[in-house]
């Protein structure tokens, strides 16, 4: 069992971070852009196939092994889809920015609190603590769209405090350089690879 929750949370991680990519692709959900994904691509999002171990769970050892093979085909099929995306020239990966690292820590850190009110439960209730983990990370697992979704809304106020800190930075800097041309770069993606094209173009002058 205790390697079935190992198999099962390096999936759960994997599976997260496939999520948070999705996220950051629709803009952390600028305009609900990332709802309205969830909303047309609700059988993605919500997958029968996480809640096996729940359905197939049982104390017998039989049915241990029979969930820790379910759970390296899960595994399998991830790195394949995987490989898929990553020679697919179309798609941009995900980009480990600040705030994703933040993201990923909340993620985990809510991920942390169930687990550790689920041990407090079993414990109480002398039920086995394996299988209510197990069941525990089956749902997490279900519904980590809408949990990836709760833990970018917790993060919104350290974002914006992130944001207003390096706009008053960037305020100040034009500011003490009144003479400067400015350039404005915006976009979903390419704004560093343009500063950076930009900056070897005009520092020849």
């Amino acid at each position: 069992m205790i390697l079935l929750l190992i198999v099962y949370l390096i999936y759960l991680i994997y599976a997260s971070m496939e999520t948070m990519h999705m996220l950051q692709q629709n803009l952390y959900n600028e305009n609900n852009r990332y709802l309205k994904w969830i909303k047309k691509n609700i059988r993605k999002a919500f997958s029968i196939f996480d809640l096996v171990p729940i359905i197939l769970f049982d104390d017998k050892e039989t049915i241990d092994f029979l969930l820790i093979g379910s759970m390296f085909i899960y595994l399998f099929n991830f790195y394949r889809e995987y490989q898929k995306n990553k020679s697919n020239q179309n798609k941009i990966p995900l980009k480990g920015t600040g705030r994703i690292k933040r993201l990923f820590i909340t993620h985990f850190i809510l991920y942390g609190v169930v687990i550790f009110f689920t041990y407090r439960f079993s414990l109480n209730h002398n039920y086995k603590m394996e299988g209510i983990f197990l069941i525990i990370l089956a749902l997490m697992m279900f519904f980590r769209y809408l949990v990836i979704f709760i833990s970018n809304l917790l993060n919104e106020p350290i974002n914006k405090i992130i944001y207003t800190y390096y706009y008053h930075k960037a305020k100040k800097k034009l500011k003490d350089n009144s003479n400067l041309e400015v350039i404005g770069i915006t976009g979903s993606y390419g704004k560093t690879s343009c500063k950076n094209i930009l900056q070897e173009i005009l520092s020849s002058k």
